[in-house]
């Protein structure tokens, strides 16, 4: 189980970064711009994310497993 949380650990040490706008000009399409840093931000750590969820998944299969012997 340590592991598995030192692991996790090392995947979860990302960094988002979110690049400034000029207070002069209003965003006229604020959601927009939101969705467009969040989808590079995903893209950019997609790898992590998934090696996170297969790492989660299998702790959980281990957990079950040894639950139900």
């Amino acid at each position: 189980m340590k592991d598995f949380v030192l692991e996790l650990k090392d995947l979860n040490d990302i960094e988002i970064s979110i690049p400034e706008i000029s207070d002069t000009s209003p965003l006229a399409e604020a959601k927009q711009y939101f969705l467009n840093q969040f989808e590079i931000a995903f893209a950019k750590h997609l790898l992590e994310f998934k090696k996170a969820y297969a790492l989660g998944k299998g702790f959980a299969k281990k957990v079950t497993d040894e639950s139900n012997s």
